[in-house]
């Protein structure tokens, strides 16, 4: 079976959780892997594109918000998911996303999704996304996006972002963000957020969270 691609752009990769607090677009919110690993989301202005950030501030995902089928062109990338079309440059980097064109500064990093800017400070950190700052503490991990600050516990791991509580269980697994209980199940991964349950194929991967089934292509 090939194991899809898919993995970088939709919910399988990261689920995101947001309270109350954290709704709005342009906003940082926790984002938990499969696995019960907390990163960190900012969503693009107008857009369903999420960048998706370590505490220490680099890009490792993106997430494109949308339903339906997802197809492939000729050289194996994901050319559309859903209604969303993605264009490729020769080098293989995202050219754009849906309307949204993506440019890249010289060292290969996403400089612009759209008309948001993202900027990088001299330890080649992510320093600003649209407007927003991003700040670091004295281990170098982020503190604050924005208003919205990242706080961590004694195992240096997230527990809160803004108002937003972030818990863990005996095995350093997330089991609440913000008052939303995940369980998991004997592989270690996650088998249920609040009453959304999440099912996997016999590979190990997602193909139902709540009433949405993901398939694979061969």
């Amino acid at each position: 079976m090939k194991n899809t691609v898919l993995l970088s752009f939709l919910l399988t990769v990261f689920f995101s959780i947001a309270s109350n607090h954290i709704r709005a677009q342009n906003n940082v919110s926790p984002f938990i892997s499969p696995y019960g690993v907390i990163k960190l989301g900012f969503k693009i202005e107008k857009s369903t594109f999420y960048i998706c950030v370590s505490k220490k501030g680099e890009i490792i995902g993106y997430s494109i918000y949308s339903t339906g089928f997802i197809s492939y062109d000729f050289k194996e990338h994901i050319d559309k998911i859903g209604t969303v079309r993605l264009l490729y440059k020769l080098n293989g980097q995202i050219d754009k996303s849906g309307t949204e064109p993506i440019n890249y500064d010289f060292d290969g990093r996403i400089s612009q999704i759209g008309e948001t800017r993202i900027t990088y400070d001299f330890n080649n950190r992510v320093d600003n996304i649209g407007g927003h700052a991003i700040s670091y503490d004295f281990n170098s991990q982020i503190d604050q996006i924005d208003t919205e600050s990242i706080n961590y516990n004694f195992n240096d791991q997230i527990c809160q972002v803004g108002e937003t509580r972030i818990t863990y269980n005996f095995n350093n697994r997330v089991n609440n963000i913000g008052g939303h209980a995940i369980s998991y199940n004997f592989n270690g991964q996650i088998d249920q957020i609040d009453t959304e349950l999440i099912k996997y194929d016999f590979d190990g991967r997602i193909n139902q969270v709540g009433e949405t089934r993901i398939t694979y292509n061969f």
